[in-house]
């Protein structure tokens, strides 16, 4: 858990807690300074003590920043706070029917969505209630691995750098893409809607906002949902009132149910996370209330809470370490411990590498996988199960620390690389009888014994000079697994 110190609540909290909309309840809950490794680290305590089960905070789904924000916000005709006392004009666009399309996308996607959202708060034009929780939100994310340097991913090793290394150039491609996405129609609400997106939006709008946007976005949102019984009651009740379409019918307003339910609800998001379920205070859940009928965002005690007790959730029960690694900057003591192989299947059109930097050698190793395979390639990695990329990663874990699916994968890279290429992966390809050589066999259990020997080797030396406790963590994780990889080879091969 976070240690907290004697220092009094932190002023952007309690004037967030000012401006929270009716039917809000954060009365039970105190705010203190933490450290959390954020510039402005914080904690949220019980105010005395509470029963199990009891309701210690609830905040308006409403209110949340999520993708069905935007519907709402373009329903308003005027802002409560505006640089000028502008109104709408004749023309203004009050649905996300009336939004043009992406510059490469037909429709805003959820997490475009959420960003109008954000960059509406953090402009001159937000409310009172949305600016002072920009106000609470990190400004800095170094402990994030996005802005770690080259050199400190690669001393995670063999077996997490290349694919944490992944990670973050897809982010980064991402993000270019959303630049270019959201331009459209971000010129378009300038244009249409002053009163919610001043002009100064378009000069806010750069790639470091969308990155702090999307670290905000990935880091720091809940669950949405209604439970399954309460969310059809929901649905029965939305379908007998709707009329005419709802707010994420037709044009730019097209819905992905999977980010359409995660979104950032102001002061519940000061709560840590619970180093394991069971160190877990609260619970959180989206319930509707029975008398105004409106759902709102519940944390409830999973425990008798004592005056002063760290007020704490689990964001999962269960998550692979290195995503959250990628998704939170830190690793709960709970995580799986998952690392990954990676298999290349190199073309002859691929480019020679000589010497380079680190970042270098990242960028290299993510161009080939941007490049498709040749469709016999493809499909023979297909019928594997397997994604048809140039490289793939494979995970091991302590449950399966050297699977099958490596084994013939390499086996497949055998076969790309050797003669007779066509006949043998078209036989995956066809469905006809697998034939393989010795060679093929000779070749996959010489990378497995090598790939095995050389990260062992990497991880043994490392553990001695592990700089920081993540890298520890996965050191020791990485040498217990590949140990139970050598075993396992030992046992089918026989070799020493």
């Amino acid at each position: 858990m976070y240690a907290s110190s004697s220092s009094s609540s932190s002023s952007p909290a309690e004037t967030l807690r000012a401006h929270l909309p009716t039917g809000t309840t954060t009365a039970l809950v105190r705010v203190d300074r933490a450290s959390t490794g954020e510039e402005q680290g914080r904690c949220l305590r019980a105010r005395h003590g509470v029963a199990k089960g009891a309701l210690v905070m609830r905040v308006p789904v409403d209110h949340a920043v999520s993708s069905r924000s935007l519907g709402r916000l373009l329903a308003a005709q005027t802002s409560s706070t505006t640089t000028s006392p502008t109104t709408t004009s004749p023309t203004a666009c009050t649905t996300l029917r009336e939004l043009p399309a992406c510059r490469f996308r037909a429709t805003l996607t959820p997490r475009y969505k959420q960003l109008l959202v954000l960059l509406h708060a953090a402009s001159p034009a937000a409310s009172p209630a949305r600016a002072a929780y920009v106000a609470t939100l990190p400004t800095s994310f170094a402990h994030m691995p996005t802005r770690w340097g080259a050199a400190r991913v690669a001393r995670l090793g063999p077996l997490v750098a290349p694919t944490l290394r992944n990670f973050c150039t897809r982010l980064s491609n991402e993000i270019d893409v959303c630049l270019l996405d959201v331009a459209p129609v971000l010129e378009h609400l300038v244009k249409t809607r002053p009163d919610l997106f001043p002009e100064s939006c378009l000069a806010m709008f750069t790639r470091e906002w969308v990155e702090w946007g999307y670290a905000n976005l990935t880091s720091r949102s809940f669950d949405l949902a209604l439970e399954e019984e309460e969310e059809e009651e929901q649905e029965e009740q939305e379908e007998q009132g709707a009329a005419g379409g709802g707010e994420n019918a037709g044009g730019g307003g097209g819905v992905d149910d999977d980010e359409d339910d995660q979104g950032l609800v102001p002061f519940m998001d000061l709560m840590n996370h619970a180093n394991t379920p069971s160190d877990a205070t609260l619970c959180i859940n989206v319930e509707q209330d029975k008398e105004d009928g409106k759902l709102y965002v519940c944390a409830r005690a999973l425990c008798d809470l004592q005056e002063g007790q760290e007020l704490c959730f689990s964001y999962r029960l269960k998550g692979d370490a290195l995503k959250f690694l990628f998704n939170y900057g830190f690793v709960p003591d709970d995580a799986q411990d998952v690392f990954y192989l990676m298999v290349d299947f190199p073309h002859d059109d691929d480019d020679v590498e000589g010497g380079s930097d680190d970042k270098e050698d990242s960028d290299a190793a993510a161009k080939p996988q941007e490049k498709p395979c040749d469709p016999l390639l493809a499909g023979a990695l297909q019928s594997l199960g397997l994604p048809g990329t140039r490289i793939i990663a494979i995970p091991i874990t302590d449950e399966a620390p050297m699977p099958d699916t490596w084994l013939w994968a390499l086996r497949l890279r055998a076969m790309h690389l050797g003669e007779d290429r066509a006949r043998f992966l078209g036989n995956f390809v066809s469905g006809e009888q697998i034939e393989m050589t010795q060679a093929h066999e000779s070749s996959m259990w010489s990378t497995v014994a090598q790939t095995l020997e050389s990260s062992l080797e990497h991880y043994q030396a490392a553990e001695a000079s592990a700089a920081e406790p993540v890298e520890l963590r996965f050191n020791k994780a990485a040498v217990r697994v590949l140990e139970k990889a050598v075993a396992k080879f030992i046992q089918v091969t026989g070799a020493q």
